[in-house]
Parts: structure tokens; C-alpha cells; sequence
């Protein structure tokens, strides 16, 4: 059981630490920058495309992660803990919807058991 400390005595948290991620995602780069023959695969030099990767670095990754953040710490840890979890089925709905992608019967399982959960948790609770 975690001791409840009062709001301004609360010990600070420990720093992030990105260890862990670094290898997997060295790995990544590697991968992605070489060919089945290990040649250097190198991205395309045109204008076109570095302003493409500009918008989805700086607008749908850097911005989504900012403005999510912002509108997270501004409800509920429950509310953001409901979005967040239900995100897959989002993700999943517009897949099937948006690009023909084809779920099996086991994502649409998968899927309506965090539903259901998301549904479970919002009821009141019983009193006994």
C-alpha cells in the first residue's frame, strides 16, 4: 500500500530513461537504409519528398504528440485512460471502413472485448 502524500509533498519522479528503445530502433534504421544485398539504400533527394517527411514529422507526429498531451492533462485520468485504451478498435474502424482492410474473426473479438471493458468501467458501481 503506497503512502498518500499530500499534493506538495509528493517525492519527485524519476527521469525517463531511453535505453531500452535505442537498440530496436538502431536496428530499425539499419534496416530500412539497406537493401537484401546490404548496399545503402539512400531516401530520395527530391524537394518533394523531404517536404513530405517535414509535414509528417512536424505536423502528424510532433504536433499530434503535443496537442494530445495538452488535451490529456486537461480531463480525467479515467476519461484519458477510456480514450486511450479504445484507440486499437478506433484505429481498427478506420482500417475496415476507410482502406478495405479485412479483420478476422479474432480482431473482432479482440475488439468488442475492449468495448465491452471501455462500456464495463463507465458503469456506476453497485452498492452492496
Amino acid at each position: 500500500m503506497s503512502p498518500s502524500w499530500p499534493r506538495a509533498r509528493r517525492p519527485p519522479l524519476p527521469p525517463l530513461r531511453h535505453r531500452r528503445p535505442a537498440p530496436p530502433s538502431t536496428g530499425s534504421v539499419c534496416r530500412t537504409t539497406t537493401t537484401g544485398t546490404g548496399a545503402w539504400h539512400l531516401p530520395p533527394a527530391t524537394a518533394s519528398f523531404w517536404w513530405g517527411m517535414a509535414y509528417l514529422v512536424l505536423l502528424c507526429t510532433v504536433f499530434a504528440f503535443f496537442a494530445q498531451n495538452h488535451a490529456a492533462s486537461r480531463t480525467s485520468p479515467s476519461r484519458v485512460s477510456l480514450l486511450m485504451g479504445s484507440e486499437p478498435v478506433f484505429g481498427a474502424l478506420i482500417a475496415v471502413w476507410g482502406f478495405g482492410e479485412r479483420v478476422g474473426p479474432g480482431g473482432w473479438i479482440g475488439g468488442a472485448m475492449i468495448v465491452a471493458a471501455a462500456w464495463w468501467v463507465t458503469l456506476p458501481p453497485r452498492r452492496a
